[in-house]
């Protein structure tokens, strides 16, 4: 686990969008086990599948689950260097509805939310530590001068953010790493 670096933020644990990216983590088991019960139905190894959503799925190529499905992926790899699944093919039939779940999960919450909260170009990155979430910045001073702003405040439902102390964020790791 990679800690993050100064200056810090915590989410406030009463929030709407704090609620439910509690909740989409606490989903990640399930999700998982949908992927799982799809690569044991069509015999592919989780590690050579790749997905975009519901309507781009495939397997990274040169692996040999894209050796397997070869016929029934694209003749082209993407900039990842993923062969998605042709959508008139059996397999992009039965999988996607199926993944159809993961997406309603995951897509309660913009991705790009924390962005518009802590200002473009601000975020840095996030982590979780047990139920807490942190998100580290670029600019303290930019942070509150987003958060502070009450029209912001109403629209994301996330005020207030806490500025966490350096020092308190690497002994709730230490204690995380301990346990």
């Amino acid at each position: 686990m990679e800690a993050l670096s100064e200056p810090l933020f915590e989410i406030n644990q009463e929030s709407k969008y704090y609620k439910t990216k509690k909740e989409i983590k606490d989903s990640r088991p399930k999700m998982h086990k949908i992927l799982k019960e799809i690569a044991n139905e069509f015999e592919f190894k989780l590690d050579d599948f790749a997905r975009y959503g519901a309507r781009g799925f495939g397997f990274y190529q040169y692996t040999d689950s894209y050796e397997k499905y070869e016929d029934k992926l694209t003749k082209n790899a993407d900039r990842n260097g993923v062969h998605t699944f042709k959508k008139a093919t059996q397999e992009y039939k039965a999988i996607s509805p199926r993944l159809v779940e993961i997406e309603r999960i995951e897509n309660k919450v913009n991705p790009f939310t924390l962005h518009d909260i802590f200002g473009l170009n601000n975020l840095k990155a996030s982590q979780w530590l047990g139920d807490r979430f942190f998100v580290e910045v670029k600019s303290a001073e930019e942070t509150k001068k987003k958060v502070s702003d009450p029209k912001r405040s109403i629209e994301f439902e996330i005020e207030p953010v806490k500025e966490i102390s350096y020092k308190e964020y690497l002994q709730l790791l230490m204690d995380r790493i301990d346990d």
